[in-house]
């Protein structure tokens, strides 16, 4: 957390965090409640996405005095969308990203969480499928569980992954698992 002069006061570093929230236009700040406590900043209100909700801690974060941050924020949505559509934006989203290596990122959605699987070639392609899925709206989270083999992308390795299916087996023709064990959109990520 930053360096600076500390506040003198819980009601000094919840004014702190108020003005730096309100400094930097954090979307729907008018929407978010501040506590401060011994250090403890505590963020509780609604916000529209989970990167609002990340701009929120990333802000407070910045304020001197800040020993902790409990981001309780929650995302709203008017219509959450279904996992199986979530599924069905990840991987079109993912197959958008020419950054990322053709076929070898699978796509699971639990309850609105992305998990996401499979392989990279560089760490930056790992981040940057997750950051790609954390603009998708009505995620309640992402677990990047990518693994960085620049090996996996040697000649003779077969191009598109295999995808797990609900019976632990594996199935190549598919990409994504909706809430429910059903398979949705058929493919895997493609770089466009």
């Amino acid at each position: 957390m930053a360096a600076m002069m500390q506040p003198a006061s819980d009601s000094d570093l919840r004014q702190a965090v108020l003005g730096r929230i309100q400094r930097e236009a954090v979307a729907n700040a008018e929407n978010v409640e501040v506590t401060a406590e011994r250090g403890v900043v505590t963020l509780t209100g609604m916000v529209n996405t989970d990167s609002d909700r990340l701009a929120f801690e990333a802000s407070v974060k910045q304020v001197s005095g800040v020993k902790a941050i409990a981001n309780a924020l929650r995302v709203k949505s008017v219509r959450q969308p279904s996992d199986r559509e979530i599924a069905a934006q990840a991987l079109n989203m993912l197959q958008s990203q020419i950054l990322l290596p053709a076929g070898h990122i699978q796509v699971i959605v639990r309850d609105g969480r992305v998990i996401l699987e499979g392989e990279t070639h560089w760490a930056v392609q790992k981040m940057f499928a997750e950051a790609a899925i954390k603009r998708l709206p009505g995620i309640t989270g992402v677990s990047n569980k990518i693994e960085i083999r620049p090996e996996a992308f040697v000649e003779g390795r077969p191009a598109q992954p295999q995808a797990l299916t609900t019976g632990g087996e594996r199935d190549a023709e598919n990409g994504a698992l909706s809430e429910n064990g059903e398979w949705v959109e058929t493919g895997v990520a493609e770089a466009g």
